[in-house]
């Protein structure tokens, strides 16, 4: 599958890392849609007005890549950046795993201080170019968030 037949979802997408991320997947040619709480502030045409924790797998089945743009900046709001995580990992969850591994294989390989890492219940893998310079954890997303908020 090429880049430019990628369908995205971009949750977040009017926040400051969002509209970044929405311009770059566009400029690459891929089919992007923004997902936002209200009005679509970003270059995206299609937009999905929802709150991300609102979000069902429904909302998210079909996208080859669901990017998680949430952010906070302020004590009260760091903590929605974990939520989101944690429920677009379960809304994903029973979809078949799609994710975009060719370019950051790619940039891993082109930086020779770069650390490539994967987390994917059941399918961690890297290529031997870099399998030195991985971390691959077999655990699911939701999983490994919880246990790291934990600590």
């Amino acid at each position: 599958m090429s880049e430019k037949n990628l369908k995205v979802a971009v949750v977040a997408a009017n926040g400051r890392v969002g509209q970044l991320v929405v311009e770059e997947t566009m400029r690459r040619g891929m089919d992007v849609t923004a997902v936002v709480r209200g009005e679509n502030r970003t270059a995206a045409e299609k937009a999905l007005v929802k709150d991300a924790l609102e979000l069902t797998a429904a909302d998210l089945a079909g996208f080859d890549a669901v990017v998680d743009a949430a952010g906070g900046w302020t004590p009260e709001t760091i903590p929605a950046i974990t939520n989101v995580a944690i429920h677009l990992a379960d809304c994903v969850a029973g979809n078949t795993p799609v994710i975009i591994k060719f370019p950051f294989w790619r940039m891993a390989a082109e930086n020779p201080h770069a650390t490539y890492a994967c987390v994917n219940l059941g399918e961690t893998m890297a290529p031997v170019e870099i399998a030195e310079r991985s971390v691959l954890l077999d655990r699911g997303a939701a999983e490994l968030i919880e246990a790291l908020r934990k600590r």
